[in-house]
């Protein structure tokens, strides 16, 4: 449910497909087979999947016959459950889960709609809430073509190559080298401000020409 209600308009909320959204779009043979391809069974995140493993696949992975496979759920989302599991619970929480892209995710009760802001999907996140999201398209792959500006980059990346860690831990650590706390260490940047929509932005402008900004650099 999660991915076909977030990506593929499914109304998860009234466990149905919108056939007349799929005919004003051209798809009409989607609704006309009954969603046959799309899928007719939907199910929540977690729901096992037929049998199990089959006896080919259990063998190759050293694993029981029969043993359970989950549905699946988008990677971001999978990581947005973990809120639920944080002091006050769902709805007072929210997700931030970074990668190479960004996704903000919280948790309602009931619908919320918000200009700019996707959703809300029935049950895609948590089960039996609602979910509200937005996200950017260059998010720690923003981080990386910035450090790729700086002239000291290549001699950076030898250091920590040297030093067997990635990069950005290497970074990290000589800035908390040169402060007393780590909430001092933002100091540092003081002055420069970067706005990472090398890809344009998905949210709240849905902008596919929006620019990035680098500005403060001395």
């Amino acid at each position: 449910v999660c991915t076909v209600t977030c990506k593929w308009t499914y109304l998860a909320h009234e466990q149905r497909w919108d056939a007349s959204y799929f005919r004003q779009i051209g798809l009409e043979e989607l609704a006309d087979e009954d969603f046959v391809r799309i899928g007719q069974r939907i199910v929540d995140p977690g729901t096992p999947c037929g049998d199990g493993l089959c006896a080919t696949v259990a063998e190759e992975m050293g694993l029981p016959v029969g043993t359970p496979v989950a549905v699946g759920m988008i990677d971001a989302h999978a990581g947005g459950i973990g809120t639920v599991g944080v002091l006050n619970g769902a709805v007072n929480n929210m997700a931030y889960v970074f990668g190479t892209s960004s996704c903000t995710m919280t948790t309602t009760q009931e619908a919320v709609f918000v200009p700019g802001v996707w959703g809300p999907y029935y049950s895609a996140m948590v089960p039996g809430f609602w979910l509200s999201e937005g996200g950017q398209s260059a998010a720690g792959a923003a981080i990386d073509q910035l450090l790729s500006f700086h002239p000291a980059a290549v001699e950076a990346k030898a250091l920590a190559r040297a030093r067997g860690v990635p990069l950005p831990v290497y970074l990290a650590d000589s800035v908390l080298a040169k402060v007393e706390r780590p909430s001092a260490a933002v100091k540092l940047a003081a002055g420069l401000h970067v706005v990472p929509e090398f890809l344009g932005n998905r949210a709240p402008l849905a902008d596919p020409h929006a620019k990035a900004i680098i500005a403060g650099l001395g």
